[in-house]
């Protein structure tokens, strides 16, 4: 696992959350996009790379993580709808007040 090449992350901002966003983004870009995420280009765009089309940070950790990088980005994309839906589930039950 490397760090090459190396994201200038903003004040605040860690890898994880980077990550995560990337991994967002790239989902986004599916023929049969499993939801909606319209910030997370935006968001991940320091760790973007526009020679490749990709994202070195999920190359380096998330890939790494789990196998590969579409691997990674399908697995956050589950993750993401999951917890989408448990959200949307409580919100019903009135355990939490809907946005």
């Amino acid at each position: 696992m490397t760090d090459t090449p190396a994201v200038t992350l903003p004040l605040g901002v860690g890898k994880t959350s980077l990550l995560i966003s990337a991994a967002r983004a790239e989902a986004q870009k599916m023929n049969d996009r499993p939801f909606e995420d319209p910030l997370a280009a935006l968001l991940s765009s320091p760790a973007y790379d526009s020679r490749e089309d990709k994202y070195p940070i999920i190359e380096n950790y998330g890939a790494w993580c789990i196998g590969s990088y579409h691997g990674f980005v399908v697995n956050i994309a589950i993750r993401t709808m999951w917890y989408d839906r448990q959200v949307a589930a409580a919100a019903e039950k009135g355990i939490i007040l809907p946005v």
